[in-house]
């Protein structure tokens, strides 16, 4: 009987060491995953201010750029409507 009283106590204290180690680890990760976020969010907010400000700090205007990958849709179309 006291060798299972022992054992209780054992595991009782390990399963509560687990449980705060859990706990800290999901704090660690919840900052972190914060910290990412914001230079994420940072991240973007330059570049929008490099797109619209560019790196002299005026206004830019906008240029039109199109790539091939925006004619595609438009090629394939016109081949679709030709056959």
């Amino acid at each position: 009987m006291e060798l299972c009283k022992d054992d209780n106590e054992q595991l009782m204290t390990q399963y509560e060491r687990e449980k705060h180690l859990r706990k800290s680890a999901e704090q660690v990760l919840s900052t972190a995953c914060l910290q990412l976020f914001c230079l994420v969010v940072r991240t973007i907010n330059h570049g929008v201010r490099l797109q619209l400000y560019g790196s002299t700090g005026r206004p830019v205007r906008p240029q039109r750029q199109f790539s091939a990958l925006h004619r595609v849709p438009v090629d394939f179309l016109s081949l679709a409507g030709s056959h």
